[in-house]
C-alpha cells in the first residue's frame, strides 16, 4: 500500500537527489506568491503535506492564518511536526476523505502536490472545488504519463513487458498529458491562472540507479495499488541478475515530465467530467 511505503521513506524523502521537487516548489512558491502578493490567506489546506516542505517555503513569504495538512502516512506527518513552526492542524488519512474533516467554501488556496498519480483526479478535484472558496486557488503539481518515458520504452521494452509495467502504467491515475490535465481542470470549473511545463534531463548510471531513485523519491508508490509489487521483485533473484545484464544499458538519460499549474475556482455550478478518456492526448 501507498501508506507503507511512505512510511517507510519518510525519513529520507527530502534528499531529492536529483533536485526536481525543489524546482516544482520553487516554481509553485512564485506561482502562488504572485496571487497573493500583499494579501493575508486565511485558511491553506496542503492535501498531501508530507513532511511539511510546501508550508515551510510558503510562510516565508506569505501570512498564512491557518494551515491544515493531511497525509495518509503517519511517518511523514511526524517529520511535519518537527519541521513546521507556528501551529498547524494535521489529518492523517485518505485525502478523498478530505471533506470529513474540512467545511466547504472555506479555503483561500489548496496544495496538491503529486497526488494526482495516486487518487482518481476526478474525486481530487471536485473535492478541491467544493472546499475552496469562490475565488480561492488550488496550486497542482503533477507527473504525466509521459514523465520519464524514456525508461519504459526503447531498449527496455524487454524487461518492461517481462514484468508487465506497461499494464501497471496503463492502470495508475497520472494524467496523460499536460493537455489532457489543463483539460479537466477547466470542465471542473477551475479557471486556468498561471501553468508551466517542467521538463528536466536526468541522467541513471545504472540498474541500482534507477530503483533506488524510484523508491526514495516515492515515484513507485504509484504502482502499489495497481498491483505491481516492487518490494518483491527488487528482492528477487532475478531482479539482482538483470542489474548485472543490463549494465551494457547505462547510463540513460530520461527527462521529466510535470505540470505546474495555479487555477481559481469559479462561482458556476460543477462540472462532470472524465479524468481519464480513451485516446486522450
Amino acid at each position: 500500500m501507498v501508506k507503507h511505503f511512505y512510511n517507510r521513506i519518510a525519513d529520507r524523502y527530502d534528499k531529492d537527489w536529483r533536485g526536481i521537487y525543489k524546482d516544482i516548489h520553487e516554481i509553485s512558491l512564485s506561482q502562488i506568491t504572485e496571487h497573493f502578493a500583499g494579501k493575508t490567506i486565511k485558511s491553506a489546506l496542503d492535501l498531501a503535506v508530507g513532511t511539511g516542505n510546501g508550508f515551510n517555503d510558503l510562510s516565508q513569504h506569505l501570512c498564512i492564518q491557518h494551515r491544515i495538512g493531511n497525509d495518509i502516512s503517519e511517518e511523514m506527518l511526524n517529520q511535519a511536526k518537527k519541521r513546521l513552526k507556528g501551529g498547524i492542524e494535521l489529518i492523517c488519512d485518505d485525502a478523498l476523505n478530505i471533506r470529513k474533516y474540512v467545511a466547504d467554501s472555506s479555503q483561500d488556496l489548496i496544495l496538491c502536490q503529486f497526488l494526482l498519480s495516486y487518487l482518481d483526479g476526478n474525486e481530487v478535484l471536485k473535492s478541491a472545488y467544493r472546499i475552496l472558496k469562490p475565488g480561492g486557488v488550488i496550486a497542482l503539481a503533477s507527473s504525466t504519463k509521459r514523465d520519464l518515458l524514456e525508461l519504459h520504452t526503447g531498449r527496455f521494452r524487454v524487461t518492461n513487458k517481462l514484468f508487465r509495467v506497461g499494464k501497471y502504467l496503463n492502470k495508475v491515475d497520472t494524467p496523460m498529458s499536460h493537455e489532457a490535465l489543463l483539460r479537466t481542470l477547466t470542465e471542473h470549473k477551475l479557471q486556468i491562472l498561471k501553468h508551466k511545463n517542467y521538463r528536466k534531463q536526468v541522467v541513471f548510471e545504472s540498474f541500482d540507479d534507477v530503483t533506488a531513485w524510484a523508491i526514495d523519491s516515492g515515484w513507485a508508490a504509484q504502482y502499489f495499488d495497481s498491483g505491481f509489487k516492487i518490494k518483491t521483485v527488487l528482492g528477487s533473484a532475478l531482479f539482482k541478475g538483470l542489474s548485472i545484464i543490463m549494465y551494457p544499458l547505462y547510463p540513460v538519460y530520461a527527462h521529466n515530465d510535470i505540470s505546474v499549474i495555479l487555477a481559481q475556482r469559479s462561482v458556476q455550478p460543477l462540472a462532470r467530467s472524465g479524468f481519464k478518456t480513451p485516446g486522450q492526448v
